[in-house]
C-alpha cells in the first residue's frame, strides 16, 4: 500500500509542476458563469504559479515587505478543479486537501514522498542504503522544480527586446533606398523576403524564451510518465521474476533411456513428472538445503507420484556450493 502511494505521488508530480509553470491550465474561476461547479466533486484552491520578475504586483508586495516589514498579501482569486481529473485523482485521501492548500504543490509532493520513504521500516531488502538512494532521487526532483522555475522566470530584459525590435525596424525601412538602384522593381519582393526572415527569427527567439508556454508538449510528457509509473506496473514487474517453468515429460515422449541398452533401471510405462530445481545449497557434508518457497513444489511432486519409492533425484553440480536437482516421479 505504501509503495502504491509513492507511485501515485510520483505520477502526480509532473502534472503539478506543469500547472505551476503554466498557470490557468485547468483551473476555473470560482464565480465564472461559463462553468458550473459540482460541490461534491470540486476542489477549491488558490492559483499556484511561479512569479515572473516582470510581475508588477509581486514587485510591489516584495518592496512593501522590505520597507515596512509586513507580509500581508492582497486577496487572491479562488479557483476550483474537478477532483476526478488528473492529477487530483492520483492523490490519496486527505492528501488532496493538504496539497490544495500548499503554495508550492510539486514541492509538497516531494516532501510527502520523502516522508513515505523515510517511514518504511528496515528489512532484508530495504536498508539505510536504499533509503538514502531513494531520498537522493526525491531531492533531484525538488531541484528540478527550481531549474524549471529559473527557466520560466529568466526573461530577456524588456529594454533589450524593445531596442532590438526598433533597430531591426529602422534598418528594414532604410534598406530599400540602398537596393532600389541595383534591383529596381525587384526591391519590393526582395525586401518582403528579408523582412519575413528577420522578423521570423525575432519571433522564434521570443517563443523559445519560455519553452513551457507552448514550445514543449508538456501534456504528452506527463501522460507518458504516468503510464510508465502506474499503468505498465504489472507488465514491468514480470521482468524481475526469474522462476523457471516446470517441465513435464508426458507419455510417449522420447527419452535418452529408451536408447540405453545397458540401463537396468525399472522404467515404467506411466507418465512421469520432472521437476527441475535450481540453486540448491549443498553444505560441506553433502546435505541439501532447500529454500522455503521450493519445498511446496517438492511436496506437490511427491503427492502426484503413484509410487513414492520411484522418486529419484539427479544432482548436477556446477563447481560451487549451488547445484541443480532433477527430481523425477
Amino acid at each position: 500500500e505504501k509503495r502504491r502511494r509513492v507511485q501515485k505521488l510520483l505520477a502526480a508530480f509532473p502534472y503539478l509542476l506543469r500547472y505551476r509553470i503554466r498557470p490557468n491550465s485547468i483551473m476555473k474561476k470560482m464565480y465564472d458563469p461559463e462553468f458550473i461547479r459540482d460541490p461534491e466533486h470540486s476542489l477549491i484552491l488558490y492559483q499556484d504559479y511561479a512569479s515572473m520578475d516582470t510581475d508588477p504586483d509581486a514587485a510591489a508586495v516584495a518592496s512593501d515587505e522590505e520597507i515596512n516589514g509586513s507580509a500581508r498579501r492582497k486577496p487572491r482569486d479562488l479557483y476550483w478543479v474537478d477532483k476526478r481529473t488528473l492529477p487530483w485523482r492520483l492523490l490519496p485521501g486527505q492528501a488532496i486537501e493538504d496539497c490544495a492548500r500548499a503554495q508550492n504543490r510539486p514541492l509538497w509532493v516531494c516532501d510527502r514522498m520523502a516522508k513515505e520513504l523515510h517511514s518504511v521500516p528496515d528489512g532484508s531488502h530495504y536498508t539505510a542504503r536504499e533509503r538514502l538512494t531513494l531520498l537522493a532521487k526525491v531531492d533531484n526532483l525538488s531541484r528540478a522544480i527550481g531549474s524549471c522555475e529559473r527557466i520560466h522566470q529568466t526573461v530577456v530584459p524588456l529594454n533589450y527586446a524593445r531596442h532590438a525590435l526598433r533597430s531591426l525596424t529602422v534598418w528594414l525601412l532604410s534598406l530599400p533606398f540602398a537596393l532600389v538602384k541595383d534591383l529596381g522593381l525587384m526591391t519590393g519582393p526582395v525586401l518582403f523576403v528579408i523582412s519575413w526572415m528577420l522578423f521570423g527569427v525575432y519571433e522564434i527567439g521570443y517563443s523559445i524564451e519560455d519553452p513551457f508556454q507552448g514550445t514543449l508538449r508538456l501534456s504528452i510528457l506527463c501522460d507518458a510518465i504516468r503510464r510508465d509509473v502506474i499503468a505498465d506496473e504489472v507488465i514491468r514487474c514480470t521482468a524481475f521474476k526469474l522462476n523457471e517453468p516446470v517441465k513435464e515429460v508426458s507419455k510417449g515422449s522420447v527419452d535418452d533411456d529408451d536408447y540405453d541398452d545397458d540401463d537396468d533401471d525399472d522404467e515404467s510405462d506411466g507418465s512421469q513428472n520432472v521437476v527441475e530445481i535450481e540453486d540448491i545449497v549443498i553444505d560441506d557434508e553433502g546435505y541439501y538445503h532447500l529454500p522455503e518457497d521450493i519445498q511446496a513444489n517438492i511436496s506437490e511432486a511427491m503427492a502426484s507420484a503413484t509410487d513414492t519409492e520411484n522418486v529419484t533425484m539427479e544432482t548436477v553440480t556446477n563447481g560451487s556450493s549451488h547445484s541443480k536437482v532433477m527430481m523425477t516421479t
